[in-house]
């Protein structure tokens, strides 16, 4: 590697978990937010909770929201 690269890998199924158990909280986590986002497609309650938040706090959560919500209905 070098300093012009770094590499995260998220391992969203551990995400899952963690939120499960109350471990992480997409409410003071913007990073939580944005993964669970790519969840949010197969879980009716993270997609809810995202848009509540999404509704009360956030704009660029909340242009997110309506985007996935378009892209379900097509």
């Amino acid at each position: 590697m070098t300093d012009a690269l770094e590499i995260h890998f998220m391992e969203l199924p551990k995400l899952l978990i963690k939120w499960r158990n109350g471990e992480v909280n997409p409410r003071e986590n913007r990073l939580v937010r944005w993964l669970l986002l790519l969840e949010a497609s197969e879980n009716e309650e993270i997609t809810q909770i995202l848009e509540e938040i999404a509704m009360q706090e956030d704009q660029t959560l909340k242009f997110t929201c309506v985007w996935f919500t378009l892209n379900v209905m097509k």
